[in-house]
């Protein structure tokens, strides 16, 4: 009795401790667009996540202290400290041994991107939850027949159908685990009973419904219409079994995200837990029971599903979207991380107190053994800590959507489509009400009718044109009927023609090269006003550790070399020099040598240029980039036209052309 006492007063204070280190501002990702769903009744991306926003509207409204950004992150601390203890739960009824499944429960919270979803508002908790639960129930039923653990199994099923779709990965797990009770599950009575609970389950989608009547802020699918609903569902939008849009089969670059799962596992769970996993995977493989079975099988298909999904992981943004996917594998990985260290501590004493016959040094040596894991789960502990602290006050990702959302002037329309600046810029103009005096339209729902008429609502002098014809016409005449009458500003030039200027973080489209041309000066006075004013986050190194942060940086970079660009074209040096000075830190030493041989080129500077040149002459040629090529290149046509060892260069940059 104290020991269960104990138990739930320990995981009560964790819960605690995870609420108190919530991040209290928006964080990168989806977190920005589930905090304006949760403060509008909106609702977000399919599958549109109807049971997670209904509780959380429910629990920023009832809770009446903290930003929304903080009480919405309850929803994630929450369901991982209640997972851990069924993860606690099932390990102690499989191997009865409290101490491990205890020290396994503990460790499965703070491995990095558990904790980290844990404390800013996500789904990937509240779905482990639900498959935790399922599992621990199907173990219950398998074990005392009761009806009340089948109904909790078919009523989270449904839950799951409302919540997150992944759930669907552990469905053939979930088969061979209850294979030896199923057909008792379907006898016709049961049956009928069994489908009452899984609609009452996945009712929650009338959420979906009945908020698009009222034409709340986001509303991806239109879902008050039964194609709506649809599309929402089966998330047709991205193609239903894509993990994203526009993903494409591409088997080496699967292969390299099959294998990148592994280095993510070392990384998480240390070289030593990784060990213990295997431990435990080929103990429970030699000696086969269902769970045993479930496990080896929902590990296979995660593995297959990362493997599907193909993500390209060549920015922090996309390795950070893809490292949300490993969360549902560690909850079956901490199961073989459980039996692993049971079988450890087995051996151990079956070999030791063979050879140690004294009942006080057994006592010591065991001791020693859950010494040894408290040590290895606190440098865990330290080490993620030291990383996920940054995330409770981390404002740079509030002082990014005001940044982009100030850098547009007065009665402009700002045109946007990423994740981060639509859900960032949305919680600011919906949320904290700022700058209605600005049209902000999301670009990628604008050729669906519905949006297109909400924007006609919204913005009765903005032209949208008919959506019956190609895209490419659709916005190229968005473009030219707007552009007369109004600033436009996107976060990239568009493909669909006219002619854009860097604009702070944004470009501005302008009709003509001609007026692109003559507003040149001005556009220099007004972008060195933003770029005064912005606030460009300085990360620390553990800061940039998290992905989405990092990204963050990213965008500031790439917008400002933008900028620089453009200041070399209108060949202000000057500026340039001073913008390299000021924002060391956030760009590369790489680029900043490369834009000073711009600058030395365009002065026709043979002395400095020849300083760049012999720098690039200490690497690899392969190493070079092509515009460092171009650079040499044009060095010796300027400066050195009589040296032969330019062809040795020119040939590599012909091979880069083709």
């Amino acid at each position: 009795m104290k020991y269960k006492i104990f138990f739930y007063l320990f995981f009560v204070f964790i819960g605690f401790f995870l609420i108190f280190r919530q991040a209290n501002y928006l964080f990168g990702g989806d977190s920005a667009e589930y905090s304006t769903v949760f403060a509008t009744f909106s609702i977000p991306h399919a599958p549109g996540y109807p049971l997670y926003s209904l509780i959380g509207i429910i629990i920023t409204r009832v809770i009446p202290f903290g930003t929304i950004t903080w009480r919405a992150g309850i929803l994630s601390s929450i369901p991982t400290v209640l997972t851990s203890v069924f993860i606690y739960l099932i390990l102690y009824l499989l191997t009865k041994n409290k101490k491990i499944s205890m020290f396994s429960s503990i460790f499965y919270i703070f491995l990095y991107p558990i904790w980290l979803y844990a404390e800013v508002p996500e789904v990937f908790a509240l779905n482990n939850l639900f498959i935790s639960i399922i599992s621990y129930c199907i173990l219950r039923y398998n074990s005392q027949q009761k009806s009340i653990f089948r109904y909790l199994i078919y009523l989270f099923v449904g839950f799951s159908i409302a919540h997150h779709h992944t759930f669907i990965l552990f469905i053939p797990g979930w088969y061979f685990l209850l294979k030896p009770n199923l057909r008792k599950t379907f006898f016709l009575f049961n049956w009928i009973k069994n489908i009452f609970f899984l609609l009452v389950g996945s009712s929650f989608y009338l959420y979906t419904m009945l908020a698009s009547f009222f034409n709340p802020p986001i509303d991806w699918e239109n879902s008050k219409t039964l194609s709506g609903l649809i599309r929402l569902i089966f998330r047709t939008s991205y193609g239903t079994f894509n993990a994203y849009a526009g993903g494409s089969p591409d088997f080496k670059n699967q292969l390299y995200d099959f294998f990148s799962v592994f280095v993510f596992i070392l990384q998480d769970f240390r070289i030593l837990g990784a060990l213990i996993i295997l431990i435990g995977l080929i103990s429970m493989f030699k000696k086969p029971s269902s769970f045993s079975k479930f496990l080896l099988i929902s590990l296979l298909v995660q593995l297959f599903f990362v493997f599907y999904t193909n993500f390209y992981l060549g920015s922090s943004l996309i390795i950070a979207t893809f490292e949300r996917y490993v969360i549902s594998l560690y909850l079956i990985l901490i199961f073989y991380f459980g039996f692993g260290l049971s079988i450890i501590e087995n051996i151990f004493k079956k070999y030791l107190y063979r050879i140690v016959r004294s009942s006080f040094l057994q006592k010591v040596l065991d001791f020693s053994y859950f010494l040894f894991l408290l040590i290895f789960l606190t440098i865990l502990v330290i080490s993620n800590y030291s990383i996920i602290k940054n995330v409770k006050n981390a404002k740079e990702f509030e002082f990014y959507s005001q940044d982009l959302i100030n850098t547009v002037p007065v009665n402009s329309i700002l045109y946007v489509s990423g994740d981060i600046s639509y859900f960032t810029t949305q919680y600011a103009y919906s949320v904290n009400k700022n700058r209605p005096d600005i049209k902000l339209i999301f670009a990628n729902l604008l050729t669906r009718d519905y949006y297109a008429k909400r924007t006609k609502l919204m913005y009765p002098d903005v032209y949208v044109p008919s959506n019956k014809i190609s895209e490419s016409l659709f916005f190229k005449e968005f473009l030219q009927k707007n552009g007369s009458r109004f600033s436009i500003f996107y976060e990239h030039p568009s493909q669909y023609g006219g002619y854009w200027q860097p604009f702070g973080l944004l470009w501005k489209y302008y009709e003509s090269s001609e007026k692109a041309k003559d507003d040149a000066k001005n556009l220099t006075n007004i972008n060195n006003g933003l770029w005064s004013k912005y606030r460009i986050p300085n990360f620390n190194k553990k800061q940039k550790s998290i992905l989405f942060i990092s990204h963050l940086s990213d965008i500031y970079r790439q917008s400002l070399t933008s900028y620089i660009t453009f200041l070399l074209i209108n060949e202000n040096f000057n500026t340039i020099n001073e913008y390299l000075v000021k924002y060391k830190y956030l760009l590369d030493n790489l680029y900043i040598a490369d834009t000073k041989a711009e600058i030395a080129l365009k002065k026709s500077d043979c002395k400095n240029l020849l300083g760049y040149v012999n720098t690039k002459k200490n690497q690899s040629l392969y190493e070079m980039s092509y515009n460092q090529l171009r650079l040499v290149i044009k060095y010796y046509g300027l400066c050195d036209k009589n040296n032969t060892e330019v062809y040795k260069y020119l040939d590599l940059y012909k091979k880069f052309n083709q």
